[in-house]
């Protein structure tokens, strides 16, 4: 190292020790005010219990003293999320630098860029700047030289003259690069072939400027990201609800964003992201649970796991995929419509002083409520008219006497059995269905969600104020036009059209623009970081797809291992895991299987052959990620990444068709480093 190598880093040590030495001085100042707080409180309650008996009589005493001690509370609340932040950054207290010479000024301001805002006072310039503060997209955006940002005053413009990369552990500076060797590249190579994890790692130390554009934009109200496997998709989605969090403070709270993910499992890998960047994790939620939710009183559900082994068994029904199309929406649509004709037997309808003659029930459902949905009209109809005896007779109708009279008005339905009325739907188009079926089975669980609302209408949902969208090609016509309804708020949805879980890539693409129109902002992730460059091209191989970019990060080449018979297979699969994983280069390994039944079976063979590892098995009922070794469906481990994956039965069931291609295409797309499928000899791959 050279003089002026060595003075840069004592400089930078110098910066980092005063940091250090504020934040453990403001932790401090935290900790007496948390105390003093709670002490507060104390006496609070110790005020409240001697003296609640004596408080005025109309209550206005004890509600201003809860108050006082709800704020108090709040405060405290506040304090204590403070300083967990603080401690956390007394392991790293930032990440990057940047130096910045604004035009008509001579000497450049810095900003060191971390996790999270710190000064010692509010009124103080930060010493260490959050990663979603408007200036530090300069370090994402910016090499040296020309550069600009959007603050709060307006563009600011001028030249970077400095950037900077650190790895901080432990409060000690390890390493930093110049921006003159390239420092993106060589940072994220360390992180990349570092060991795969139980959860998804943040990527605020490594976001590319591709990332950065998606993560930052807050013009676009539906932004749908096409993005290839390991493009870091969800890692994106996360961070830019961070971001708009930090961005819109009080117009937006983390439980007004909603992620529809695909399984509870990765819903456990992806829970500690937004607490790692300082912000209360989001509400979480599986599709198939809301739709299940819809349709609770009318019957249970199968879910979409039961198509995908169905579909492994049996191929793709085509009604099954007529069911999910424009073409069978359209069909709903025109079936309600001609409902209004037939559902109802108008006649005239009394109670007491009340009388609505058979004519003029048909003006109302027809004219003056010809816009509320068919099976809540009656309903409207029926409060319309006790709201009008009660004006004439000027008193309210007893409650009880109000649901009788709008059960009246229910009557004139043939039916109101949503089910029923769905099943006759069917019939009517020469489908079949089955009226005495224990369950709702799947093909049609989201239909008829679409065919409730539209006799019923959506309903009232929670708030949600922005929806992300994980596995975006995954969702049929039908279910995007279920969101459509239900949802009318900004939107991130990220897909990849390669890893569809089907025989055909749909257009969902063109879904999304047609039902949303002009608001829907499309993007493209085209380059991939998860695995090495050899894995990669393996997996576009299986495809054939050829316009994927990938990281510069080599490794070893995936192996077509032959086999004689299942026991050595299993057995090999057995010793490999187990070596990688005692070696202790790699933490997570994944068994990737077909299907349910040969997942079960190979994870009881692996199982008894190394007792004394963590052998986890992961289905539909799973609720975590556990390191070590994973055995599952290939499905399952969608939106999940492994140090090595194993793909056992690489039979003609893999390339004998497209799904196959599919199957084995995600399978090989989980491995980071290490990528090994098994054939039994004389097998066509």
């Amino acid at each position: 190292m050279d003089n002026r190598q060595e003075q840069v880093r004592q400089e930078e040590e110098k910066y980092l020790h005063n940091v250090l030495e504020k934040l453990q001085k403001k932790i401090g100042m935290l900790n007496r005010s948390i105390k003093s707080g709670d002490e507060e409180i104390r006496k609070m309650d110790e005020y409240y219990w001697e003296n609640y008996n004596e408080f005025d009589e109309y209550g206005y005493e004890n509600y201003d003293n809860r108050q006082n001690r709800l704020n108090k509370a709040g405060e405290n609340a506040d304090r204590i999320k403070e300083r967990y932040r603080y401690e956390k950054m007394l392991d790293s207290p930032y990440f990057a630098r940047i130096d910045f010479i604004y035009d008509g000024e001579e000497e450049p301001e810095s900003y060191y860029i971390g996790i999270g805002n710190f000064s010692m006072e509010s009124s103080q310039v930060p010493m260490v700047f959050d990663w979603r503060a408007p200036v530090s997209g300069l370090f994402y955006d910016y090499d040296k030289g020309p550069a600009s940002f959007n603050a709060p005053g307006g563009l600011m413009t001028g030249e970077i003259s400095c950037k900077r990369q650190y790895k901080i552990a432990g409060g000690e500076l390890k390493y930093f690069f110049e921006s003159d060797i390239n420092i993106d590249d060589e940072v994220l190579k360390k992180e990349l072939s570092m060991n795969g994890s139980d959860s998804l790692k943040s990527i605020v130390t490594t976001i590319q400027k591709e990332q950065n554009k998606i993560i930052r934009d807050k013009s676009s109200k539906i932004l749908a990201v096409q993005g290839t496997a390991g493009s870091g998709k969800t890692s994106v989605a996360l961070h830019r609800a961070a971001y708009l969090l930090y961005n819109s403070r009080g117009q937006l709270k983390a439980d007004n964003v909603l992620i529809l993910s695909p399984n509870n499992v990765f819903a456990d890998y992806i829970s500690h992201i937004l607490p790692e960047l300082n912000e209360e994790n989001i509400c979480e939620m599986e599709f198939d649970d809301f739709a299940s939710r819809e349709l609770s009183e009318i019957g249970k559900c199968q879910d979409r796991y039961d198509q995908i082994e169905e579909i492994i068994a049996n191929g793709y029904g085509v009604h099954a995929k007529y069911k999910q199309s424009k073409e069978f929406a359209a069909e709903i649509n025109g079936y309600v419509l001609g409902l209004e004709a037939d559902i109802i037997n108008f006649k005239t309808v009394k109670y007491k002083k009340i009388e609505k003659t058979e004519k003029e029930l048909e003006i109302l459902f027809y004219e003056k409520f010809g816009d509320i949905p068919i099976l809540k009209r009656m309903e409207a109809i029926a409060e319309y008219v006790i709201d009008e005896a009660e004006t004439l007779s000027g008193k309210d109708f007893d409650p009880i006497e109000a649901e009788i009279i709008k059960e009246k008005f229910n009557r004139l339905y043939d039916t109101r059995d949503i089910l029923r009325l769905y099943g006759n739907m069917l019939i009517d188009m020469g489908l079949p269905f089955d009226f005495n079926s224990d369950s709702i089975r799947y093909e049609d669980v989201f239909p008829l969600v679409y065919f409730k609302y539209q006799l019923m209408g959506a309903g009232n949902h929670r708030p949600v104020k922005h929806l992300i969208i994980d596995e975006m090609q995954d969702y049929s016509y039908i279910q995007y036009a279920i969101i459509q309804k239900v949802f009318k708020c900004h939107m991130t949805i990220l897909g990849d059209r390669y890893q569809t879980i089907g025989d055909v890539r749909n257009d969902v693409l063109g879904y999304i623009k047609e039902l949303f129109g002009r608001e829907v902002k499309c993007v493209e992730m085209k380059k991939s970081y998860r695995q090495t460059i050899e894995i990669g091209k393996f997996a576009a191989d299986i495809i054939g797809e050829n316009d994927i970019e990938f990281f510069e990060r080599h490794g070893k080449k995936p192996e077509i291992i032959s086999i004689s018979d299942t026991e050595e297979m299993l057995g090999k699969i057995s010793m490999e895991a187990e070596k990688q994983l005692s070696e202790g280069k790699y933490e997570t390994v994944a068994v990737l299987c077909y299907n349910e039944k040969e997942a079960l079976f190979v994870y009881d063979k692996i199982k008894n052959s190394i007792p004394n590892r963590n052998v986890n098995y992961m289905d539909r009922e799973s609720e975590r990620f556990i390191k070590g070794i994973t055995v599952t469906t290939f499905y399952m481990a969608k939106g999940l990444e492994f140090d090595c994956v194993h793909v056992p039965f690489c039979d003609e069931r893999y390339m004998g068709s497209s799904f196959g291609k599919q199957a084995l295409y995600i399978s090989a797309t989980r491995a980071m480093h290490e990528l090994s499928m098994y054939r039994q000899r004389d097998c066509i791959i």
